[in-house]
C-alpha cells in the first residue's frame, strides 16, 4: 500500500515521491502498512498519510479509519485492533440507591415499631439473623428509591444510552460516506454527525465528573 496517496477531484490514486521513499523503506525493512484509504479530507482533496505501521500485520483482526470527533481537524482518526486475549467480565447486574431521597423518618419508625423480642422467640441465632436482615432490607427497599442496572466493564463510566446511540450512529454515517465514493455532499453529514456526537460526549464527561465531585465534597 502506496503511504502518502492522494484522491483528487475525483481522480485515481497518485503516489508523491514521499510516498514512494517510506514504501521502499518498508519493503526493505520488512513492514506493512495497513491503511487503505484517506486520512486526511479538505473536500474533494483526499490523501492517506495517517498510518498504521507494523512488522506484525497477523496479529491486527482488524484496522480503519473513523471520522474525527473535531471539527477544525482534517485528519481523521485511525484504529487497529490487535489480538490480545484479554477476557472482559460478563455484563452484569447490580442494584442502585439514591439516597438523597430515601424517607429517612418513615424508616426510623417502621423500625422502631417493630417487637423484635417477640419475633425472635423460638428461633436460632442463625434464623434470627436472617430474620433481622431480610426485615431491615424489605423497609429499606420501600423507603429508598432504587433501580437494577446493567453493568459492562468494557464501557467508560461516562458512557449512557444515547451517546451509545449516538456513536454507533456516527460510525453508521460515515460507513454509507465511503460506501457512496466519498462524495462531498455525504461529507457535510459526517461533519454534522461527528460534531453533535463529540458534544454529547463532552456533555456526558462533565455530567459524570460533575456529579460524582460533588459527592466528595
Amino acid at each position: 500500500m502506496t503511504s502518502t496517496v492522494g484522491l483528487h477531484n475525483g481522480g485515481g490514486d497518485i503516489e508523491n515521491p514521499e510516498g514512494a521513499a517510506l514504501d521502499e523503506l518498508l519493503e526493505t525493512n520488512n513492514l506493512f502498512q495497513l491503511i487503505d484509504e484517506p486520512t486526511n479530507v479538505r473536500g474533494e482533496c483526499m490523501s492517506c498519510i495517517d498510518l498504521i505501521i507494523t512488522d506484525q500485520p497477523n496479529i491486527f483482526v482488524e484496522s480503519g479509519v473513523h471520522p474525527s470527533l473535531d471539527d477544525h481537524c482534517q485528519h481523521q482518526i485511525v484504529y487497529g485492533k490487535v489480538n490480545i486475549s484479554i477476557h472482559h467480565p460478563p455484563p452484569y447486574k447490580r442494584t442502585i440507591w439514591n439516597y438523597s431521597k430515601a424517607n429517612t423518618s418513615l424508616i426510623r419508625e417502621l423500625i422502631s415499631d417493630i417487637d423484635w423480642q417477640s419475633r425472635f422467640a423460638g428461633l436460632g441465632v442463625n434464623e434470627m439473623t436472617e430474620l433481622f436482615t431480610d426485615t431491615i432490607f424489605a423497609i429499606l427497599s420501600a423507603n429508598i428509591p432504587n433501580k437494577v442496572i446493567k453493568c459492562n466493564d468494557k464501557d467508560p463510566p461516562w458512557i449512557t444510552p444515547e451517546l451509545k446511540t449516538a456513536i454507533k450512529r456516527k460510525h453508521r454515517v460515515f460507513r454509507k460516506y465511503k460506501d457512496r465514493g466519498r462524495r462531498l455532499e455525504d461529507w457535510n453529514l459526517v461533519k454534522e454527525v461527528r460534531n453533535e456526537t463529540s458534544r454529547l460526549i463532552t456533555k456526558a464527561k462533565e455530567n459524570y465528573f460533575s456529579t460524582n465531585g460533588s459527592k466528595v465534597v
